[in-house]
């Protein structure tokens, strides 16, 4: 896949924290705001992710802040990538490029990817069994 730099203009609608302690960080930020119980989270093997939603009917995702995140945002119905990152295809093109992609590699959507710097490359983490923060193992 082809990836290009673009203007970082994409509304943030997620974050993602990877690494041996981002289940922890994430919790830890999560806690530290209460009312941030209901946003959407989703754990794996050494990254955890959260997805902001508007609070008491306000406009606009709110996210905690976790030092080192990743802002995402969703570039196509269910793919999230970092905020000023692209898919390098033209729009006519991109919607079949990345169902193909998709079956190629056994990605299936909800994903974050997470291109690899110099490189074609990326990592894909699979969005399954996302629950409120409050029902999840980080709570």
């Amino acid at each position: 896949m082809f990836w290009r730099r673009t203007d970082p203009l994409q509304e943030v609608g997620a974050l993602i924290v990877r690494g041996g302690d981002a289940a922890a960080r994430l919790a830890r930020a999560m806690a530290a705001r209460p009312v941030l119980g209901g946003l959407t989270v989703c754990v794996g093997e050494e990254w955890a992710a959260v997805f902001g939603a508007a609070l008491d009917g306000g406009d606009g995702a709110v996210l905690p802040r976790v030092e080192g995140a990743i802002a995402l945002y969703e570039a196509i119905p269910r793919w999230w990538l970092p905020v000023g990152v692209a898919i390098d295809l033209p729009d006519f093109a991109r919607d079949a490029v990345m169902a193909a992609l998709a079956a190629e590699h056994g990605i299936r959507s909800p994903v974050v990817v997470i291109p690899r710097d110099g490189s074609d490359e990326a990592d894909a983490y699979a969005i399954q069994g996302a629950v409120p923060f409050a029902r999840s193992v980080l709570a």
